[in-house]
């Protein structure tokens, strides 16, 4: 029997209803499970046509991290219409979670692994859920259940001269997705890069260590939504 959407969102929204304030989390970890779908076609993608956009959608997943809003403008989120359709569901996944709707991004994490991969990852979604609401951390974080899939997503990413990213998303793993301190701290550096750096696309993030010498700017109009609205909703979310 196939993946039914309807089905498991319903499943997901009778568990919500049990917890509290950690929907936000909740999401943030789908769209982190869902992101190795985004495979080497996508990264291919970006890096040819349009290569900020790929630091685009990891400021979303970052933004979503520690519940930061207009993280990413409009107009950047709009020029992701007509992302290849392998990656269409993962894109989705990362801006449901970006607007804390953990529900579609539950749904849409589910539908990227079982539409082209035929990978299972309901249970693991809903295990998540009960984790939560048993006030615990221990979340199952054991990259084998991907096969090559995880392999092949480092492997792209240290291709396309994101190793920094590579490392950031293997680390996150092998901690459960538990954030320290630090690693807020990192994530906070990221979406307060300097001009420089988002005209340079992911890539220019493995200048960290730079970046963390710098004094955040709040002056970059480019990356933030001045309206303070949501983002993203009517890019392919329907």
């Amino acid at each position: 029997m196939g993946f039914d959407e309807y089905k498991f969102s319903e499943k997901v929204s009778v568990k919500l209803r049990r917890l509290s304030k950690q929907e936000q989390f909740f999401a943030w970890i789908c769209a982190v499970r869902a992101l190795p779908f985004f495979q080497e076609e996508g990264f291919n993608y970006w890096r040819a046509q349009r290569p900020t956009l790929w630091l685009a959608l990891l400021r979303a997943l970052d933004a979503a991290a520690i519940g930061e809003k207009n993280a990413v403008s409009r107009s950047m989120l709009d020029s992701f219409r007509g992302v290849p359709r392998k990656q269409e569901r993962v894109t989705q996944a990362v801006l449901s979670a970006y607007n804390g709707d953990a529900v579609t991004c539950a749904m849409r994490a589910a539908g990227a692994a079982n539409a082209y991969y035929k990978f299972n990852i309901e249970r693991i979604i809903l295990r998540d859920l009960d984790t939560l609401q048993a006030g615990k951390t221990t979340f199952h974080h054991d990259t084998s259940i991907y096969g090559d899939i995880w392999l092949n997503f480092l492997q792209a990413l240290r291709a396309i001269d994101c190793g920094y990213w590579a490392d950031w998303y293997e680390a996150l793993f092998a901690k459960g997705f538990i954030l320290e301190d630090e690693d807020r701290e990192e994530i906070k550096l990221r979406l307060n890069l300097p001009g420089e750096f988002i005209e340079q696309g992911a890539a220019a993030v493995r200048k960290v260590n730079r970046i963390k010498t710098l004094r955040p700017s709040c002056q970059w109009s480019e990356c933030r939504d001045s309206n303070s609205r949501p983002l993203g909703p009517e890019i392919g979310l329907g």
